[in-house]
């Protein structure tokens, strides 16, 4: 099976609905009941909404830092990070683990553990934690990398948004989530408020479709990336 473009999911939506493009040229959606604009804007909104509600889309991507510039550093724009999975320090060869702002009065330096509210803020030393409590869309490294220790990092983290380009691959392959994609798209079409388009009732019954799929699909994804526990018997 060939790979699914964007201009795959437009087409096969247009079918479905029953609006095809018949005509040509600049003006070849003046005759249709969505313009092409709407229905790339409809795909996109669908992408995200399954990405978010499903959590399944992963993507794994390298970010290079140096040390002088302090402990906060940016994430990619292109593209919405959800959940991070796992960062790994490329350099030091060392996983780091994620902590919530309200630890911070915690912290690690290269010879242990301390504990109280003094110094967190001006630590160095190997970054041994993260958090992204602290700046929109940055992480904090803690302790902050010392003067010698730039590294990058690789991360592995659920994503979101992203940005839908007409004939290029969709993030998803799977006919599980084409069709979640599709089902959104219907929503957002049936509830344009115009006289040709609104539909009360099929609004309202693709968005409740969307969130019972939706919700399986997610858990399906979890089971697939999920290690399996150990089993104990009882005799």
């Amino acid at each position: 099976m060939g790979v699914v473009t964007t201009t795959d999911i437009v087409n096969r939506f247009r079918s479905e609905v029953d609006d095809i493009i018949r005509g040509t040229g600049a003006n070849a959606d003046n005759d249709v009941l969505w313009k092409c604009g709407e229905v790339d804007g409809y795909l996109n909104e669908a992408v995200n909404q399954v990405a978010t509600e499903t959590l399944s889309l992963y993507k794994t991507f390298d970010i290079p830092y140096l040390a002088a510039n302090g402990p906060y550093v940016r994430l990619p724009t292109g593209y919405e990070v959800l959940d991070i999975d796992v960062i790994y320090l490329v350099t030091a060869r060392r996983l780091i683990t994620e902590r919530n702002a309200v630890d911070r009065i915690h912290h690690h330096n290269d010879y242990g553990y301390y504990g109280g509210e003094e110094g967190w803020e001006i630590a160095t030393g190997k970054p041994r934690h993260f958090t992204r409590d602290f700046k929109m869309n940055q992480i904090r490294l803690w302790p902050a990398p010392a003067p010698d220790m730039d590294d990058t990092m690789q991360i592995t983290a659920v994503i979101g948004a992203v940005d839908m380009q007409p004939g290029m691959p969709s993030p998803f392959q799977s006919p599980k989530d084409i069709r979640l994609i599709l089902t959104w798209m219907k929503h957002l079409a049936y509830g344009k408020k115009d006289a040709d388009t609104f539909d009360a009732d099929a609004t309202t019954r693709y968005k409740n479709d969307f969130e019972n799929d939706a919700a399986k699909r997610k858990y399906e994804c979890q089971r697939l990336r999920r290690a399996p526990s150990s089993v104990r018997f009882s005799w």
